[in-house]
């Protein structure tokens, strides 16, 4: 049996391990995984950079009628010919059974750009940045899940001018690992339906809108967990769940950690909920206050956090995300990659290179321009090669979700030590942990902050 290092009502830590602790509840003890699961149990560090050996799913989701978003909100209450609502949906990767001809589903080898785009939008997607991009490995559509189910749940949300698919990948590769990975998709965040300028007046009053679509990705979740014959059924443990995020899906993670359903989150490109200029320039007193205001973020519970900052980005600096880690309550743990930016952990960051970037289309298809002038970060040459880049974020989430959900019998995966070794693209690693085992005697924290030397990317490049 696993053994079972976390729970709601007692959070177990050791001092002595420098690594950011995630919370869990207790798997039943039919649940537990055993020396014979198919993924080995090893105290000797393994690397989570290469997809895992379970075979991936894919299902969409149907999680209910769309709400007003801010493409449909205009001055004259009118919506714009191409705003009409529909169901939202959310992309739904699992561990699947092993063969798609047993099952008598298809194979996915990967996608092209337009496909992510609603059917009336995609003439709105330039020939010459109509990318296909593969998948690191085949995904099977609607294929039953894995007969080792239930998996613990990771709900994911996605950036501005962004789609969770264009983060397949590396959704892939944690649902790989044994985790079901579910992703809505935010319509007030995807490129071309959002309007050029929105005004906050315009915003504001949808601000919540991505955590309402989490949320109902869950509850159709737990309907698709007890429906016969469908692809998720039985795939879950609603035990065990993390949100993930990125950019602006990484406030949506974090809003939702105050949830009691929510046992942890993990971020990577994380903006902030305020101008970065005015945080960084506030008294550690008033940076705080500013970053409790509930409208935005609210009240950081005591549940574990990993940040993951990319060293060169522009669009949200790592001077944010250290904002964010001083606010974020212990336990928690904040994971540098030099020479990475925005978008490096994307799946079109090799097109973007191979082509020398994307921004030089951004004044011939202006309605695009944000999203094309995001791309270059972390993509165009200077920065660490795409497939480095997302090697060392695959491994810190995965390593992460497998540690805290007890998948794993120790951390050795996550000691600084190991990292340093194994991703030469690790800077700043800082952690802080908080004791919290009535057992070992008072409240304890432990802190720990280890600045890499100039990297080395040990990491093979896998990428295409």
């Amino acid at each position: 049996m696993a053994p079972q290092r976390f729970g709601r009502s007692a959070l177990l830590l050791s001092a002595a391990l420098a690594v950011v602790w995630v919370a869990c509840v207790p798997v039943e003890r039919n649940q537990a995984r055993t020396s014979e699961d198919t993924v080995p149990r090893k105290s000797a560090p393994v690397d989570y950079s290469a997809p895992g050996p379970y075979p991936v799913g894919v299902t969409e989701l149907d999680i209910g009628p769309s709400r007003t978003t801010p493409s449909c909100a205009t001055e004259g209450g009118s919506a714009p010919p191409n705003c009409e609502q529909s169901n939202r949906t959310a992309i739904v990767y699992y561990p699947a059974s092993a063969s798609s001809d047993a099952n008598g589903t298809r194979e996915l080898s990967g996608y092209v750009l337009h496909e992510l785009v609603p059917p009336p939008l995609r003439s709105a997607i330039p020939p010459q940045l109509d990318e296909h991009v593969s998948y690191d490995a085949p995904v099977l559509v609607d294929a039953p899940a894995n007969h080792e189910a239930p998996f613990p749940l990771v709900l994911h949300s996605h950036d501005t001018n962004s789609d969770p698919r264009i983060n397949s990948n590396l959704l892939l590769q944690v649902a790989s690992w044994g985790f079901v990975v579910a992703a809505p998709v935010h319509s007030d965040r995807t490129p071309l339906t959002r309007p050029a300028q929105a005004t906050p007046d315009q915003l504001r009053p949808l601000t919540d809108s991505p955590s309402e679509d989490v949320r109902d990705t869950l509850t159709a979740l737990r309907v698709a967990n007890v429906t016969p014959d469908q692809p998720l059924a039985g795939a879950v443990n609603f035990e065990q769940i993390a949100v993930t995020g990125v950019g602006a899906g990484a406030l949506t993670a974090l809003k939702l950690l105050n949830d009691p359903v929510i046992d942890t989150a993990i971020v990577w490109s994380p903006a902030t909920p305020a101008p970065l200029e005015a945080l960084v320039s506030l008294d550690p007193s008033a940076r705080a206050t500013e970053l409790r205001d509930p409208a935005r973020v609210g009240t950081p519970p005591a549940k574990p956090t990993l940040l993951i900052v990319a060293e060169r980005d522009t669009v949200t600096p790592a001077a944010g995300a250290s904002v964010l880690y001083e606010w974020l309550a212990p336990p928690k743990r904040l994971a540098t990659i030099n020479g990475a930016g925005h978008s490096s952990f994307t799946d079109l960051c090799p097109a973007v290179r191979s082509r020398g970037g994307y921004r030089q289309y951004a004044f011939t298809w202006p309605a695009l321009i944000s999203a094309l002038w995001s791309l270059d970060d972390g993509c165009i040459d200077g920065y660490l090669e795409p497939g480095l880049a997302r090697q060392a974020v695959h491994h810190l989430i995965v390593a992460q979700l497998r540690w805290v959900f007890g998948l794993d019998d120790d951390d050795v995966s996550l000691s600084p030590t190991w990292l340093h070794q194994r991703l030469g693209a690790l800077g700043e690693y800082a952690t802080e942990s908080t004791d919290l085992d009535s057992t070992t005697g008072p409240m304890e924290t432990a802190t720990a902050s280890i600045v890499s030397p100039t990297p080395t990317h040990r990491l093979e490049d896998r990428s295409p």
